[in-house]
């Protein structure tokens, strides 16, 4: 779960070399991510919250890869083809610049942890049956944690509109 293949302890030091550019893949990359630990049996495991902790190093998992760059062949593949606008735009660039912001936080990696468990924990108490929903939960609440960084509200309005465009849920919300 640590993202840099060392030590139990989460570092996100590395946060700071997410892009607005490179952002534009994190939420798909996130889905990929959560999928294939559900794939591998993450929510037969343990208790919810152990779970969820599967979950978020799935998606710490998946932003490492962006911010490592993605294989030209992916970002040829047109798999990330998605709304281009400037409320999008912003969004990334707010979802770049929390994640530096929570890089250079002395707390950082906690509050993140502590921003994300919960919705992972709900995430998996509501669509556990329907892993395409849940793996778009967590990418969403995960974007929205990242672009949160250091301050006390989430972002709201244009932001999440601008994300649930990139991002349309695959089904009803709950």
């Amino acid at each position: 779960m640590t993202g840099d293949g060392g030590s139990d302890e989460l570092r996100i030091d590395w946060f700071t070399r997410l892009t607005p550019e490179s952002a534009t893949f994190l939420p798909w990359m996130c889905i990929g991510g959560v999928m294939r630990e559900i794939g591998e049996g993450v929510l037969t495991v343990g208790p919810e919250d152990f779970q969820a902790a599967g979950l978020l190093g799935a998606c710490c998992n998946a932003t490492q890869m962006v911010v490592d760059g993605l294989d030209d062949n992916v970002v040829a593949s047109g798999l990330f083809e998605q709304p281009d606008t400037p409320a999008t735009r912003r969004m990334f660039q707010r979802a770049a610049q929390g994640a530096a912001e929570l890089a250079r936080y002395e707390y950082g990696a906690p509050l993140v942890v502590a921003r994300f468990m919960p919705a992972a924990i709900d995430g998996i108490s509501m669509y556990r049956q329907e892993t395409e929903q849940l793996a778009w939960h967590c990418s969403y609440y995960w974007t929205l944690a990242l672009a949160t960084g250091t301050e006390d509200r989430a972002p709201e309005g244009e932001m999440t509109a601008a994300l649930m465009a990139v991002l349309p849920p695959p089904g009803p919300i709950r």
